[in-house]
């Protein structure tokens, strides 16, 4: 399902940072899913690590899927997590920090206070409020889905499937867990003022796991 979406056929045949960054997106939600079955130490390693080298990639933008996944762990975990969980994620956020800044300080310092200030301050404030490259209106994402999802968004088997989850309790915890790392990231992106077709490429892997689940 995921090498036939078009956006994806597209775009792993680029050389471009979000392929990187979809790659420690991946990475860091199989150990949010491995530190919520099995738990342990490595698992939240495991999630702060791609957390901080996503970021050295691309920013903080690596952040948004494993902290709504996170944020939702009492829906697509089927229960509420306990106190344990919450200090194991804010471990890796550490692990992380330390992981992005220690390139970003060294970096800063060397470069002097206006490259400090664009690659710790403004670059990202820009991007998210006023883009300074491909501003775009919110609503922009919504007509570019049916694009970039062909010819999944055209397939009647996958909508037929898909009724399904209109359902009370029709989704298992395996579609909650991509329904919450794909929608509200989806949304957060959309809020954002710049915008690019290939900024959804970590959202596609989930959209892949929901339809062939669906099918």
């Amino acid at each position: 399902v995921l090498l036939g979406c078009l956006v994806w056929s597209v775009y792993t045949g680029m050389l471009m940072f979000d392929m990187l960054v979809t790659f420690f997106v991946l990475l860091a939600l199989l150990g949010l899913r491995d530190a919520w079955v099995r738990g342990g130490a490595r698992a939240w390693i495991q999630v702060g690590a791609a957390i901080g080298l996503g970021a050295l990639a691309k920013g903080p933008v690596v952040l948004l899927a494993p902290l709504t996944v996170a944020v939702f762990t009492p829906w697509w975990g089927n229960r509420r997590p306990d106190r344990r969980w919450w200090l194991g994620f804010a471990g890796a956020l550490a692990i992380a920090h330390v992981i992005a800044l220690s390139w970003a300080l060294p970096a800063a310092r060397a470069g002097g206070e206006a490259y400090g200030s664009a690659i710790l301050f403004s670059q990202t404030e820009e991007r998210m409020v006023h883009s300074f490259a491909h501003p775009r209106p919110w609503w922009w994402y919504l007509p570019m889905l049916p694009v970039l999802l062909f010819p999944y968004s055209v397939w009647p088997p996958l909508w037929r499937s898909a009724v399904r989850l209109l359902r009370p309790r029709a989704a298992d915890s395996g579609m909650r867990f991509c329904l919450a790392w794909t929608l509200p990231v989806l949304a957060a992106l959309s809020s954002i003022s710049g915008k690019q077709p290939h900024y959804l490429l970590p959202l596609v892997p989930g959209f892949a796991l929901l339809a062939a689940r669906l099918l």
